[in-house]
């Protein structure tokens, strides 16, 4: 099985790609930010609260991928 390690860094990695533009773009983010800003501001929290919830799930695979590797091994004990 592939670890969610790599998937991690894969998501760390596009997360910080993704900074330089929205930091290039921030006048005009703020600007379309202020026509409506508790609608927008409840999108910006569940997008937030969304990638911080599908890193703790990928985060949190790392047990489960262990003991499947320890099943197709067959290991004693389990």
């Amino acid at each position: 099985m592939t670890w969610p390690r790599r998937y991690l860094v894969r998501m760390g990695a596009l997360l910080l790609l993704a900074l330089p533009v929205v930091i290039g773009i921030h006048e005009p983010l703020l600007e379309a930010f202020a026509t409506n800003s508790p609608l927008n501001g409840l999108i910006i929290f569940t997008l937030v609260v969304g990638i911080v919830y599908v890193i703790r799930q990928v985060w949190r695979l790392d047990a489960e991928v262990e003991w499947v590797e320890a099943f197709r091994n067959q290991r004693p004990g389990l």
